[in-house]
């Protein structure tokens, strides 16, 4: 009997995995045909991600260069802004030497008027006698002395003389009042 039983049983066994088999091709297929869609999605995905990606690279790449120039003229600008403060430094010294200077030499032109004045002043005065003048006069050094030309020195042609050396007048460089 178990010849016959057995041989039904593999008869219905074959029969419900035909029909199941026949049945499963058609449900697999809108499966396998979704799971294709969806690959094929993905992989458009994955070329339009390479893209940006590339496009991100490249552009990341352009900006590193402008960061490198933009360092470089950081750089040189720092460096321009060190000397034009170094040079502001030393015209401020510069600035203090000329105000120095310039009172200094002020104070000597005022020095020299006055002598200039005090000489011309006592010079113009009548001398009554030789005492009281020669006293209030101060004394002059051996090189500021003039002394007239001797016999046994020729007086040098007009060409070379200068009009201050041959009056005596000394030239301050200042324009006279």
């Amino acid at each position: 009997m178990f010849g016959k039983l057995g041989l039904v049983g593999v008869a219905g066994i074959w029969l419900v995995g035909l029909i199941g088999c026949a049945q499963a091709p058609s449900g697999q297929a809108e499966r396998v045909r979704l799971l294709e869609q969806r690959y094929a999605r993905l992989e458009e995905e994955n070329r339009a991600a390479a893209v940006t990606r590339d496009q991100l690279q490249s552009r990341l790449k352009l900006l590193e260069d402008e960061k490198q120039v933009l360092l470089r003229r950081l750089a040189q600008y720092q460096a321009a802004v060190r000397e034009r403060d170094e040079l502001r430094q030393q015209l401020a010294q510069r600035t203090a030497e000329r105000d120095t200077l310039a009172v200094q030499f002020e104070n000597f032109r005022t020095a020299l008027r006055t002598l200039v004045s005090n000489t011309e002043r006592q010079v113009s005065l009548p001398t009554t006698s030789a005492a009281p003048a020669s006293a209030s006069l101060p004394t002059p050094s051996p090189v500021a002395t003039a002394q007239p030309p001797s016999a046994e020195t020729a007086p040098l042609p007009p060409s070379t003389s200068t009009g201050a050396a041959s009056t005596g007048a000394v030239s301050t460089g200042a324009p006279a009042e």
